[in-house]
């Protein structure tokens, strides 16, 4: 073990920016996650990191990379997606640019720069303190999973992998490095997306009562949507109101043909203690009383998520006062901490650097101090989780 670590410490540590570029000159736009994935792995491997992976599909691969001194050991988990939404040849991702203190391209905000983040900050603790490990029997899993922003599938499909739901029953908590201005958040809504197609019947527009108008079906359902927002608007929450909105119409052929298709697209959001399963439900009935042949399709269902007892959980105030009294709140975007904790039972907690208001946008970037405030942060928790 002696030789192993002496070879460690000589081992060069990569620099948190120039880490970040090169994560974000990759493209791995919902596809191709396996090439950030492959240089993950490689720069790894030297440290001692074991691997599991889970491929969910082809070149998208979960990966999760594990130092532990025994089989026994106690593990923090730090997790981030390797995926991003289009805009990669918008951003100019493949120049990862330094300008104005900020590292510009898609991914650097979500989320490549906290992933490079908790990885050096890992790196840099194990490169001193793996005695220390050994003597406390704890451990660090790194995750870098796929799909995130298609639907979240990679780790939703974890669960096929059964050494990584063996490793989950000794992780004592997450940190999702998702982009929080390096701020705790605790929660965040859940999310869903209907497609309702109303079905009329067409006809010459100078005729209208020998069709059925299905823009009025959709129409009339629209109404009804605005009632039941004004309804959901009575229901209170630690993280706010629940919110839906129609997002798109589709409907007709031609001015002077009555429409005999109409579609609708709608975003509902979720607060804790709501049940997506029954909303659904009621949406479609609601569609139903209109179109008894509408047609309901469900897109993506994830539900709410908030850490239990909140700011008053011992983890939050935990970490409040390691990280400078960090505030806590709660992120306005799905994420991955509803599935870590509602189906693997690992508290989460969403901490990482960047701000989510510059998420999928052009320019996207995340600046150097953001960056490096994050080593800095995930390398207390880690001392903190590996001396308690």
């Amino acid at each position: 073990m002696v030789l192993i670590m002496n070879l460690r410490s000589e081992l060069s540590l990569p620099d948190v920016v120039s880490l970040t570029q090169q994560f974000v000159r990759l493209e791995t736009e919902n596809n191709h996650e396996d090439r950030m994935g492959h240089v993950i792995e490689d720069l790894l491997k030297p440290f001692g990191f074991q691997f599991l992976k889970h491929e969910l599909s082809p070149g998208r691969t979960n990966l999760f990379a594990l130092w532990e001194p025994t089989s026994l050991a106690k593990l923090i988990l730090f997790s981030g997606h390797m995926d991003t939404v289009p805009g990669y040849n918008e951003n100019i991702s493949d120049l990862a640019e330094l300008k104005d203190d900020r590292v510009y391209g898609r991914g650097t905000c979500d989320m490549k720069g906290g992933i490079a983040a908790y990885v050096v900050a890992s790196l840099q603790f194990l490169q001193q303190n793996q005695e220390i490990l050994q003597e406390n029997q704890k451990g660090i899993l790194l995750g870098f999973t796929v799909d995130e922003e298609d639907g979240c599938q990679g780790v939703d499909h974890l669960e096929e992998l059964p050494e990584i739901l063996q490793l989950f029953k000794r992780v004592s908590y997450c940190i999702l490095a998702e982009p929080s201005m390096m701020q705790l958040h605790i929660g965040h809504k859940g999310i869903n997306r209907y497609e309702v197609t109303f079905n009329g019947k067409a006809a010459h527009s100078s005729v209208p009562e020998q069709g059925i108008n299905a823009i009025y079906m959709a129409t009339e359902y629209i109404h009804n949507l605005r009632d039941y927002f004004q309804e959901l608007q009575e229901i209170s929450s630690p993280i706010g109101n629940p919110k839906l909105s129609v997002g798109t119409i589709k409907g007709g052929s031609a001015t002077n043909v009555v429409p005999a298709q109409c579609v609708l697209s709608i975003d509902r959001r979720y607060v804790p203690g709501e049940n997506p399963v029954e909303d659904e439900m009621r949406f479609k009935s609601m569609a139903k009383l209109i179109d008894p042949h509408v047609i309901f399709e469900s897109s993506v269902v994830g539900w709410p998520y908030y850490l239990p007892d909140g700011e008053k959980n011992p983890l939050v105030l935990k970490l409040s006062l390691l990280l400078d009294n960090a505030p806590w709140g709660h992120l306005p975007a799905y994420t991955e901490a509803d599935l870590y904790f509602r189906k693997y039972h690992i508290p989460t907690i969403i901490l990482g650097p960047g701000d989510i208001n510059q998420a999928h946008k052009t320019p996207e970037y995340i600046s150097i101090a953001q960056l490096h405030l994050a080593v800095t942060y995930y390398t207390r928790i880690i001392e903190d989780f590996v001396n308690k």
